[in-house]
């Protein structure tokens, strides 16, 4: 076989990671020239054109795209991170991306330990959204998604008990969280919400107004349960990533700030023949916020085909619910 681009010590050091496994397999295609890239593309006889869509100077080389263009440039200056490699324009792809990989596994900034690799994934989530979507994430944007990804990194990271917080305890975990299928006989629908804190707003299209990130998530549920009574489903499973909002829904305790919207949710659900509601750990419910999280602007509601950008992550789930 053809062995792949890519240091193969620096890919082992990879997998030691402790990031989500979807972050250590972007990390290793990224070495192994596999992304999709204008270059590689190219390389591939795909494309004509490999110019970055960003900025159009250059080709669109990994090393070009992560760290030399502009766009990521402004990104990984604001970040705060001091180290001369990352901004050395004459150090190779692979000393950058050891850079990040030694600030994961180092104790003497935590502050920046997830923030390097975060911000790889987020220019390339934003390159994508800018290729795929026509809609440009602003740089600053871009990096405080990777600031919020960073501390949801660590936070999932101390949530794990000690005797599971090894490679195998944390794949076997993982492996037993990803999406199921339901039981014969029943239905499920995933559901999931975004929330706007300056307009308010949730969800895509113009947006229901909520006061909270909680509400909107009421909302998608309410929302959920409307169209699949509409199509006739008798046993459906509604499961989400809020934790807290699915314990409100299965305990009787009332809950005054949140009374309207448990109440009409619970309506709704006297109206099938059997409903549970189940909580789901959100890198497993990706379809649903990825869904959640299509751009605002759209000018309808409900969407009556597969968006392209789901059908990858439908596939996934389709795939992998056999196992």
């Amino acid at each position: 076989a053809t062995p792949t681009w890519g240091d193969p010590i620096l890919k082992r050091k990879i997998w030691k990671c402790n990031t989500p496994p979807k972050i250590n397999h972007f990390l290793w295609r990224l070495l192994s020239k596999s992304l999709s890239t204008g270059s590689n593309l190219k390389r591939r006889h795909i494309i004509q054109d490999d110019q970055c869509k960003r900025c159009c100077s250059a080709p669109e080389t990994e090393i070009h795209l992560f760290f030399e263009c502009p766009y990521a440039q402004r990104i990984w200056r604001a970040s705060g991170i001091s180290n001369t490699t990352l901004h050395n324009v004459q150090a190779t792809l692979e000393e950058k991306i050891e850079v990040c990989l030694m600030c994961n596994t180092s104790i003497r900034w935590p502050q920046f330990q997830d923030l390097p690799i975060s911000i790889l994934w987020r220019i390339w989530k934003s390159r994508n959204t800018l290729i795929f979507q026509q809609r440009n994430i602003q740089w600053w944007r871009a990096l405080e998604q990777a600031k919020t990804d960073a501390q949801e990194w660590s936070k999932a990271r101390s949530a794990v008990p000690p005797q599971q917080n090894n490679n195998r305890g944390l794949s076997d975990t993982i492996r037993a969280s990803r999406w199921r299928r339901p039981r014969q006989g029943w239905s499920k629908c995933n559901f999931d919400a975004s929330f706007n804190p300056t307009t308010s707003q949730s969800g895509h299209a113009k947006g229901s107004l909520v006061t909270s990130p909680l509400e909107a998530e009421y909302n998608a549920l309410i929302v959920a349960m409307q169209q699949c009574w509409i199509r006739g489903y008798a046993k459906v499973i509604f499961e989400g990533d809020n934790k807290k909002m699915i314990d409100n829904l299965q305990s009787r305790k009332l809950q005054f700030g949140l009374y309207n919207w448990v109440r009409e949710a619970r309506w709704w659900s006297r109206q099938f023949q059997e409903v549970e509601f189940k909580w789901i750990n959100r890198d497993d419910n990706g379809v649903a916020d990825k869904l959640s999280k299509i751009d605002t602007l759209e000018l309808f509601e409900f969407y009556y085909y597969i968006p392209r950008s789901i059908s990858p992550l439908l596939h996934n789930d389709y795939v992998n619910s056999f196992e």
